[in-house]
């Protein structure tokens, strides 16, 4: 599949507790918003549902620098668990 100039790609980023400066790792980027959405609840749920959390934005090709749209949010804040300082 090609995707030309002005097309959107979703990128899935999952973060630990669902907190930015926590560990992070790319889950992967797809060609629908649909599909993003759908590979981070299942990645979220295999991941024992509170431990890391989806952020989904849609990115568009090409353009150049845009503020990302994010299609799934990170939580405001943890319900169960918060990240202890060192």
């Amino acid at each position: 599949m090609k995707i030309g100039k002005g097309a959107f790609v979703y990128p899935v980023i999952m973060y630990r507790w669902g907190d930015t400066e926590c560990h992070s790792y790319l889950l992967g980027v797809y060609s629908s918003k649909t599909k993003a959405e759908k590979a981070g609840e299942t990645e979220r749920i295999y991941r024992g549902c509170t431990k890391y959390y989806p952020l989904v934005q849609e990115v568009s090709v090409d353009i150049g620098e845009m503020p990302f749209k994010e299609i799934v949010k990170l939580p405001d804040v943890h319900q169960f668990m918060s990240r202890r300082p060192r």
